[in-house]
């Protein structure tokens, strides 16, 4: 009995085996149109970025005049006469051939001999009218009005 049950029991594996396979190729056919569909991968390409910082607007100036300059050749003071404001400076460059020494009439300032090219400044820090002259040439004179 023992030698039957090993048959029936082998047979039955070869039948159960044999029943999952197929001999006979299966081919699926399809009257549906079929669209093959490719997707690349691409690597990303490195980028440069490049910030543009906007230009701020640029930063008004005020020019504001805080001096004069005075020219002295020909024997004579260029204007003779100016005007300004408190706090301003007068520039007096020698533009003669001869030295020259300027001079305040009431002796509020003094210029050393100024010889050819030299200039001497001078800032009036108080309103009123200035007088002066050349003490080397005393025919040269000149006024300036601090307001």
């Amino acid at each position: 009995m023992k030698k039957t049950t090993l048959f029936l029991w082998v047979i039955s594996l070869l039948v159960i085996a044999g029943c999952g396979q197929s001999t006979t190729p299966i081919v699926q056919t399809s009257t549906t149109p079929t669209t093959t569909t490719t997707t690349t991968q691409q690597t990303p390409t490195p980028t440069t970025t490049t910030t543009t910082t906007p230009k701020s607007a640029p930063t008004p100036t005020t020019n504001v005049i805080t001096s004069k300059s005075i020219s002295i050749a020909n024997f004579q003071f260029s204007p003779a006469s100016t005007e300004i404001s408190v706090g301003w400076t007068i520039h007096r460059t020698n533009n003669d051939s001869v030295p020259h020494l300027v001079v305040a009439d009431d002796g509020s300032f003094q210029s050393a001999t100024l010889q050819p090219g030299d200039s001497f400044s001078h800032t009036f820090a108080q309103a009123g009218t200035f007088t002066y002259h050349c003490s080397i040439h005393p025919s040269m004179q000149g006024t300036v009005t601090v307001k």
